[in-house]
């Protein structure tokens, strides 16, 4: 394990590569987020920043790197989804990974009620009116507040360490 000394953290900066193999140590869930395009058509983007933020009132939140070329489209949208991908859809998760991915009109994609795009094959999905958009670092914080959720049965795709991975088994308390 490499430890870095309070005393050596403040004489120092932290080293990038270090920093982000320590935060990749924590497993997350990977969604899809999901807008309308200026055209119409759905536009998607993974993630593994999402997390519940309030139940009363229900908010969630997620976080989008201000160097993505989708930046704009995301932080300026007043309505979006949040669906929790499952193992069978890696190769969606994949797609909507890369930094060149295209429209989304191919995925399955169906009109929420807010009119966000919604993966109804997702093992959940949140569908959100934005509350707020806040700039950290190279990062926007997007809160949204959910007004329709859905839930299904499977398994989730995880992601740790900079690989997808599965979880199936649970073990006990």
């Amino acid at each position: 394990m490499t430890l870095v000394a309070p005393a050596a953290a403040k004489a120092q900066a932290l080293d990038a590569p270090l920093l982000r193999q320590a935060l990749g140590r924590f497993a997350t869930g990977v969604a899809l987020v999901a807008v309308r395009a200026d055209d119409g058509q759905p536009l998607a983007l993974t993630i593994n920043s999402f997390s519940s933020l309030s139940l009363d009132p229900p908010l969630v939140l997620w976080s989008l790197g201000r160097q993505s070329g989708r930046h704009e489209a995301f932080a300026r949208a007043t309505q979006w989804s949040v669906n929790v991908l499952q193992q069978s859809q890696l190769a969606l998760a994949r797609r909507f990974a890369a930094r060149d991915a295209a429209g989304a009109s191919d995925a399955g994609f169906v009109p929420g009620c807010t009119d966000a795009p919604v993966l109804r094959s997702a093992l959940a999905g949140f569908e959100c009116r934005r509350r707020d958009a806040l700039d950290f670092g190279d990062h926007t914080l997007l809160i949204g507040e959910i007004v329709a959720v859905h839930r299904s049965e499977g398994d989730p795709l995880v992601f740790y360490s900079g690989k997808f991975r599965t979880c199936t088994e649970p073990m006990e308390a």
